[in-house]
């Protein structure tokens, strides 16, 4: 009796010292629930610059007073729809004649909707044909300098892209400030979408709507790329904090490619389906 349990005793000391042998050399460890894990992938890496621009009709045309005299029987509201040839107004001067609107469009801007004197060149509405928009889009001076005419570009509105193109970049700046009272100076960069139709139908569109544009400085796919938090630098040195197979955290080295505003581009250290921390 007295030799079968002193066999029961060392099973049981051999299954707990086994169990305490499998959990610390065998038996991955539980992660810190305060890190953050990712698992690295092969997909798009991206740097670019995002601004909210708004939607321009690449026709428009400020209607003016073509006499100094007194304007009446004004005919049109914001937002209305104006055919070419359209009666706008009628201004007398010597005699009634009619304001006819040069352009099909909407009206997007009134300058004047009240009767009364009125002189010669004074502005009276804005007509914009929004058949064809394009969008505006404010930047830096420092971030034009890393524009070309061409870049890529998405629109985002609504949940909805579509792809438009960098077609032009002003040649001059204006000071602005900042909604933290900063002085800046930027310029305006005029983005073209590829398709007016999807444009139009996909992100409901209208003079002066606003939408997200991204304008792609770089874009390469099916590369290794990490959060921008995974990223430490030492002594000009790049590491990022990886987890091996007992979930231990291990310090490595990796060669940095590109950054952009929220990943890194990893040219060598590590592989998909690997893990880092941070």
């Amino acid at each position: 009796m007295k030799h079968r349990s002193l066999i029961i005793s060392g099973t049981l000391l051999f299954v707990i010292a086994a169990y305490f042998w499998y959990r610390h050399t065998v038996s991955p460890k539980d992660i810190d629930p305060l890190l953050t894990v990712h698992t690295v992938k092969s997909e798009v890496f991206r740097d670019y610059i995002e601004k909210t621009g708004r939607m321009r009709a690449e026709k428009h045309q400020i209607i003016y007073s073509f006499a100094t005299g007194d304007i009446s029987d004004i005919t049109f509201r914001y937002g209305d729809n104006i055919a070419k040839g359209t009666q706008l107004a009628l201004i007398n001067s010597d005699h009634n004649r009619a304001l006819l609107s040069p352009i099909a469009g909407v009206v997007s801007h009134v300058y004047r909707d009240s009767p009364g004197p009125i002189m010669r060149g004074e502005p009276i509405l804005e007509i914009a044909n929004i058949d064809k928009l394009e969008m505006v889009v404010e930047v830096l001076t420092e971030e034009a300098g890393l524009l070309k005419v061409g870049m890529e570009a998405i629109i985002s509105r609504n949940k909805h892209e579509v792809r438009g193109k960098v077609s032009s970049i002003n040649q001059t700046a204006f000071k602005k400030i900042s909604p933290l009272g900063v002085e800046e100076y930027r310029t305006e960069v005029i983005l073209d979408p590829q398709n007016q139709e999807d444009f139009a139908e996909s992100l409901n569109v209208g003079q002066n709507f606003e939408a997200l544009c991204t304008i792609i400085l770089v874009e390469h796919e099916n590369v290794i790329t990490v959060p921008l938090n995974a990223l430490k630098k030492h002594d000009d040195l790049w590491y990022v904090d990886t987890l091996d197979a007992k979930n231990n955290v291990v310090e490595r080295e990796v060669q940095v490619g590109l950054v952009g505003p929220d990943s890194a581009f990893i040219a060598q250290g590590l592989s998909a389906g690997e893990r880092v921390v941070f």
